[in-house]
């Protein structure tokens, strides 16, 4: 696997919980599904996640936020322009 070409940091779990705006138990509920990136093990009992994964995370929220806002938009202007219609 190729390196990354910025530096690594790693975010110990306040940290991403500050950053994502979720709880401890939210963070987990989202690594369960998939959603959220699973830590990297520092020591027994000792997690962090990579910084980059975790703005890649925030990212694809607001990503996805914005695509919904989207297609809500394209919806609402259909309509406006039907209403228009004589």
């Amino acid at each position: 696997m190729e390196s990354p070409k910025v530096p690594l940091t790693l975010l110990r779990r306040d940290e991403v919980k500050r950053r994502t705006g979720l709880s401890t138990s939210g963070l987990y509920q989202l690594m369960q599904t998939g959603h959220l990136p699973r830590p990297v093990k520092l020591t027994n009992g000792t997690v962090a996640w990579p910084e980059h994964e975790i703005t890649a995370f925030i990212q694809s929220r607001i990503t996805e936020r914005d695509s919904k806002w989207q297609t809500l938009g394209d919806a609402a202007a259909r309509v406006v322009h039907k209403a228009r219609k004589p």
